[in-house]
């Protein structure tokens, strides 16, 4: 295995574009079929990336998920090396932070956000 990316489905990719590269600060590697009415999209931070795809397109590709709600039972752990400013950029967004920075018995401070979907966003600093 080289490599995990995980494709987000969501109810608005432009929306969701705005939140990943606004507030978490990724970059758009690819949209599809165009920026002005993307179904599809790319986007990278670092060594991270995440593919965002509309929910009509994903549930013709995969049909077991049509009906299914969007975020999920699992969490988007992202190690960083810019903890602060990212929490800064999410709680001056008025994104749902959902666990406040704290310190875990591991010895990272992390905090968690939730996107405009739902999906559970853990940001941690060794």
């Amino acid at each position: 295995m080289n490599k995990l990316s995980p494709v987000l489905m969501v109810d608005d990719v432009k929306k969701s574009i705005e939140f990943y590269k606004n507030v978490l600060g990724f970059a758009v590697t690819m949209v599809f079929p165009d920026e002005s009415n993307p179904g599809f999209a790319g986007l990278a931070n670092g060594q991270v990336e995440i593919m965002l795809q509309q929910r009509a397109s994903l549930e013709e590709e995969y049909p077991i998920f049509s009906g299914k709600a969007l975020g999920g039972t699992f969490t988007l752990f992202i190690e960083t090396a810019s903890i602060s400013s990212l929490y800064d950029a999410c709680k001056s967004s008025n994104s749902k932070i959902v666990k406040d920075m704290h310190k875990t018995f591991y010895g990272t401070d992390e905090f968690a956000v939730a996107d405009n979907d739902g999906y559970v966003v853990v940001f941690s600093q060794k």
